[in-house]
C-alpha cells in the first residue's frame, strides 16, 4: 500500500511539473538527476494498476501529462491505464470512467477532473472499495 502511495504521489508532482512547464524538454533533467538504480520486478510482485482520468487529449497540457506518466510507468514499473472524457466538459463520461475502473478493482486513480464537486461520489465509491 505504501508503494502504491508513493507511486501517485510522485505521478501528481511529476504532472505538476509537466504541466507548468513550458519546455518539455525539461523533462529531460528528471531523467538526468534520477538514481542510476533500476528496480527489478520479481514474477512474484503483483503489478501495480494506476488509472489516469484526464479530461481530454486534445489539450496539449494533457497531452504532455500523459507523456511524465508514461515517463513514470517504466520508472516505477506499474501498469498505466489512461482514460479521457471526449471534451474537457464530459463530467458523465469521467464519472463511467471512474466506475469502470472501480469494477476493474484498480490499485490507484489519479484524476485531472472536469468539474470541483460532481466527481465525489464515485470517487468516495472508489476509496471505499480500497482504491487509492
Amino acid at each position: 500500500m505504501k508503494r502504491i502511495r508513493l507511486v501517485v504521489l510522485t505521478l501528481v508532482l511529476l504532472f505538476s511539473y509537466t504541466g507548468c512547464s513550458n519546455d518539455p524538454a525539461g523533462l529531460e533533467l528528471l531523467e538526468e538527476n534520477s538514481s542510476e538504480e533500476e528496480t527489478v520486478v520479481t514474477d512474484t510482485e503483483k503489478t501495480i494498476d494506476i488509472a489516469l482520468v484526464m479530461k481530454t487529449l486534445t489539450n496539449p497540457f494533457f497531452i504532455e501529462m500523459e507523456k511524465g506518466a508514461r515517463m513514470a510507468e517504466e520508472e516505477f514499473h506499474i501498469n498505466l491505464i489512461v482514460k479521457t472524457g471526449a471534451q474537457e466538459t464530459s463530467i458523465d463520461q469521467q464519472i463511467s470512467i471512474v466506475e469502470d475502473f472501480i469494477l476493474d478493482q484498480v490499485d490507484a486513480i489519479v484524476i485531472a477532473p472536469g468539474g470541483s464537486t460532481d466527481l465525489i461520489p464515485v470517487l468516495k465509491k472508489a476509496q471505499d472499495a480500497g482504491i487509492v
